[in-house]
């Protein structure tokens, strides 16, 4: 996962390579309540699209390296880490559930 200051977001891929995002707290603690697709981004005026395009590069880099685990230097998304989260999510939508151990 890449928390990125530029955009106030937190970024990754999931199962299906999908390039995801949310809003970042003020506390930096991505919100899971409003996850979205990259993808199905409209209004992109303004947006650096070789900052977007470095951290979508990041997130596929660190997939294949890490074994699945979304990674970056500030941030690990481990299981016991994943776990927690879940627990104060929602996860009877399984469309928003963003990572699955092995």
């Amino acid at each position: 996962m890449y928390l990125s200051e530029h955009f106030g977001r937190a970024f990754w891929l999931d199962d299906a390579n999908e390039f995801r995002s949310c809003p970042l707290k003020l506390n930096n603690i991505p919100d899971f309540d409003y996850i979205d697709y990259v993808s199905e981004w409209t209004d992109l005026e303004g947006i650096s699209l070789d900052k977007l395009l470095y951290i979508h590069k990041t997130e596929l880099l660190n997939k294949v390296n890490n074994n699945n685990k979304l990674t970056n230097s500030d941030y690990i998304l481990t299981e016991d880490v994943y776990n927690e989260v879940k627990k104060c999510y929602n996860s009877s939508n399984p469309e928003e559930v963003i990572w699955h151990g092995n």
